[in-house]
């Protein structure tokens, strides 16, 4: 294994590995990693737009997902560190959205686009996304979400939409938000919390 190892790394081996006699460990320091500069930007705390774009667009799934070593300790291991990494973002995502809930620009609904991509049953994504649609006046866009939300809470959680989010639909349908958007950037909605 240790062959193909440095056979796959070629003359970078001996800058990325170092190898002793009972064990192999990577040198962090010599080169950089997707998950790495994803924790890096979450753990900074930023609420930059761009830097919530760019750390959902790190995130590619699962951490080896396509394939690990037939080890139980190691696969058991791997899962722990995989609910804490999607966690941790999803937590972060879901608290950017809650600070920025009257924000109805592109990046915004893209970034709770993206945290439904990573959990399709989070209801304040899925909340952001029908006031997002609303306020723009696209009423069956508003409640095409709404239905998106029943089925992914039904499928996933065998579960319904919160009181708050069947409240936001009552609102859609009688066309209250519609056009509103000024208004709800000044007292924006009172969102649930996931």
């Amino acid at each position: 294994c240790l062959k193909r190892m440095r056979l796959a790394l070629g003359d970078e081996a001996d800058l990325i590995l170092e190898i002793g006699r009972s064990d192999v460990r990577l040198i962090a320091d010599n080169f950089e990693s997707d998950l790495w500069l994803l924790t890096d930007i979450i753990k900074s705390g930023t609420s930059d737009k761009s830097a919530v774009l760019e750390a959902v667009n790190l995130w590619r799934g699962d951490i080896l997902a396509n394939g690990v070593p037939k080890a139980p300790i190691f696969e058991a291991s791997l899962q722990v560190e995989r609910s804490r990494l999607k966690t941790m973002l999803t937590s972060w995502l879901a608290d950017w959205l809650q600070a920025h809930f009257a924000e109805f620009d592109q990046e915004s609904r893209k970034i709770a686009q993206e945290l439904l991509r990573i959990e399709p049953s989070h209801e304040l994504a899925h909340q952001h996304l029908i006031y997002h649609f609303a306020v723009n006046g696209n009423q069956a866009a508003a409640i095409r979400q709404f239905n998106e939300l029943e089925s992914a809470l039904a499928e996933e959680l065998d579960s319904v939409p919160s009181d708050e989010s069947v409240d936001l639909l009552v609102k859609v349908k009688s066309g209250e938000l519609a056009g509103s958007h000024e208004r709800q950037v000044q007292t924006g909605p009172v969102p649930s919390t996931n």
